[in-house]
């Protein structure tokens, strides 16, 4: 029996987020839709009131996917299992007979007949305490009980379930109401983990007051002397996702935070399953003997601040490890009075445009790249097309007004014009092996001949592509291991399903043009590839310049009055959908940019790259080339943390957002 999954995806057990649970070690996260409760604030509300996608899978293909991806951990975490009781339980037995852990994030209203069920059936579970009394329940989250979740927690521990809880921290709830929630766990046992989760403004409590940080600190500090374990979370930067031992404060597991929720591993420095410097048993869960996954951080020796709502913190980019603060941070002033107002907001591009202004007025770069993606962003999860347009409108006012502002060439390119969605490829279904898929273009992994015979068959796929022939159809690439066996071209208005697809319903997807359109003060090059190649050139004859990228737009919908169309192809054969990999293309002149294709979670030598999540920042590139040259570079962008890496220069500034939720901006310095 096939069940209706919205969400299967691969990544770390401290995203889920388990802290306790073989750190380090990978975890499938996967859910269907639908919650017994309606909190005012969730940030899932997508998977509850907008139309959702299916993967359609069995159990038995679940836990394959799982082994394949290198998971130790299935957790039905995407929405609130006991409402898909007997898919999870199915699925939960499956992934049991393969020697997988089981776990789950829950809301903890499970029914008695429910945790008599569930209790031999999971090893771990993260319950949302979601505040201090019933009325807070009835009143934010539309019904449940403070007590019964507590009784939920007492029973699941007492079965040895390993237990962790997170209370979203709203502006409504005050410190003692927090300190009481506090009190009440530490009375069932003080180990518990405690993750404190900063809530943005979403769904109806859009006009609410951000979580101050400072608060969430306060209420650790008062806090810990009730409970061992107290983590700070969902805010870029945060310094309180360590573990530390709770006898001598040694640090037994070192995390940072890159984004929302959970944290990236970074460091066990556990000792037989106990403290180093003290030999205290720590307290995790090391279920199953999984061996911790330690990664290398990808070389990068900048350094970054990020601005959140008025708190700043210093990091190193390579790792996410925070920095003593410099005395004076570049653009402080203008970020700390300007901060980006969110993803699919009026005035997210105007952003980019009075940043930019302000970085060329400050340092007066030989290059300027600014991107521009509110188009994209609005097209693909709107159903309103005059939406789309107005935003395009401000789009074509953000640009117009930057190059007003400034005396530089320019090269304004559109990335591609957006179909509306006509059905989805679910790859998941049909393949033995795993799949990974931008809006555009799949690469199948751990793939067969029969696989590939099979996906060509399905509706909407236009052709399937082996390694061989497109790598034998372009002159040079990069990363090659990183490439899987098969690539998959959709027919125009078709989407994949595949284990690193959003759970978010996306409207439109690119329309895979062959030919993207640009505006420029100067001859256009012919094609992406050719663009580090044409700058250069100019750049060297001492030219000032600005690179300008705008999502969401092609030749159907460029605003601009267009020179000339350029190629958009990878060796003439695939037209490229994305823009990770337009962006990589564009700076590294490269036909094909290898890495965007390997989900990172299943890449043989995954390489860290925190902040932009899959590719290491170039090392050869239009930037750097500039750089090199002794010209100065700077890059503005709202393409939510992926700028710095496209285009790694002297500063970046740069939206800090994921899955449309808004965290912040970061600021990359040069080290």
């Amino acid at each position: 029996m096939h069940y209706p999954l919205t969400t299967i995806y691969a990544g770390r057990v401290e995203g889920i987020p388990f802290f306790h649970v073989n750190p380090g070690s990978r975890a499938l996260t996967i859910g269907t839709y639908g919650c017994n409760l309606d909190c005012r604030y969730c940030m899932n509300q997508h998977l509850l009131n907008e139309p959702a996608f299916f993967f359609d899978l069995d159990p038995g293909q679940v836990a394959a996917k799982a082994k394949l991806a290198g998971c130790s951990l299935v957790s039905f975490s995407a929405n609130e299992p006991a409402v898909s009781f007997e898919y999870f339980i199915d699925i939960a037995q499956a992934c049991r007979e393969t020697s997988l852990l089981v776990g789950c994030s829950s809301n903890g209203l499970f029914s008695e007949r429910q945790i008599e069920r569930l209790a031999p059936t999971i090893d771990c579970i993260n319950v949302s305490l979601k505040g201090p009394s019933d009325a807070f329940y009835r009143e934010m989250c539309g019904g449940g009980s403070l007590k019964r979740v507590l009784e939920c927690v007492r029973t699941l521990q007492a079965t040895g379930v390993h237990v962790e809880l997170t209370t979203p921290y709203v502006p409504v709830i005050t410190r003692e109401q927090m300190l009481a929630i506090a009190h009440k766990i530490a009375a069932i046992d003080r180990a518990i983990p405690w993750h404190i989760f900063r809530l943005l403004p979403e769904y109806k409590l859009t006009d609410s007051e951000r979580t101050r940080i400072d608060d969430m600190v306060g209420i650790r500090e008062r806090a810990s002397g009730e409970l061992d374990y107290i983590y700070l979370e969902n805010f870029a930067g945060s310094v309180w996702l360590d573990t530390l031992c709770p006898a001598c404060q040694a640090v037994l597991v070192k995390r940072m935070s890159s984004r929302g929720c959970g944290g990236t591993f970074l460091e066990s420095r556990l000792t037989g399953g106990c403290c180093p410097a003290c030999g205290r048993p720590a307290g995790l869960s090391l279920k199953g003997g999984a061996a911790i996954d330690e990664e290398t951080p990808a070389p990068d020796t900048r350094t970054a601040y990020i601005e959140i709502g008025g708190w700043t913190n210093v990091v190193e980019m390579g790792s996410g490890t925070p920095l003593s603060p410099r005395e004076e941070l570049p653009l402080h002033d203008v970020m700390s009075a300007d901060p980006y107002p969110g993803d699919l907001v009026r005035g997210a591009d105007a952003w980019v445009t009075r940043i930019g202004r302000a970085v060329v007025e400050r340092y007066r770069p030989a290059l300027v790249v600014l991107t521009y993606a509110q188009p994209a962003f609005v097209g693909r999860h709107k159903a309103d097309g005059e939406l789309w347009r107005a935003f395009v409108q401000e789009t074509h006012t953000a640009v117009s007004d930057f190059l007003e502002a400034v005396d530089y060439d320019y090269l304004v390119i559109g990335l591609g014009d957006l179909e509306e969605v006509r059905g989805s490829i679910n790859l998941e279904r049909v393949i033995g092996g795993i799949a990974s898929a931008d809006e555009g273009i799949a690469c199948l992994y751990h793939a067969t001949a029969e696989d590939a015979r099979k996906v060509a068959l399905l509706p909407g796929v236009q052709r399937v592509i082996a390694r061989q022939e497109l790598l034998s159809a372009i002159p040079y690439a990069s990363g090659v291991e990183a490439l899987g066996d098969y690539f998959v071209i959709p027919e125009p208005g078709y989407h994949f399903l595949a284990l690193s697809s959003s759970s978010r319903y996306t409207y439109r997807t690119p329309s895979l043009d062959r030919l993207v359109p640009a505006w420029a003060s100067f001859e256009v090059p012919g094609s992406l590839a050719g663009v580090r190649q044409a700058l250069t050139k100019r750049l060297e004859g001492g030219q000032r310049l600005a690179l300008i990228l705008v999502e969401g737009v092609g030749m159907k919908g460029f605003p601009f009055p267009v020179t000339a169309g350029m190629d958009n192809t990878i060796g003439g054969l695939i037209p490229v959908g994305a823009c990770a990999h337009q962006f990589m293309i564009i700076s590294s002149g490269q036909a094909l940019f290898a890495p965007c294709f390997a989900y990172p979670h299943w890449r043989v030598s995954p390489q860290v790259n925190p902040f932009a999540r899959s590719t290491p920042p170039l090392e050869s590139c239009l930037t750097r080339d500039a750089m090199l040259g002794g010209r100065g570079v700077c890059s503005i962008g709202n393409r939510s943390i992926f700028t710095h890496a496209a285009f790694p220069c002297d500063l970046t500034v740069e939206c800090h957002c994921a899955g449309l939720h808004n965290y912040g901006s970061l600021v990359v310095m040069p080290s």
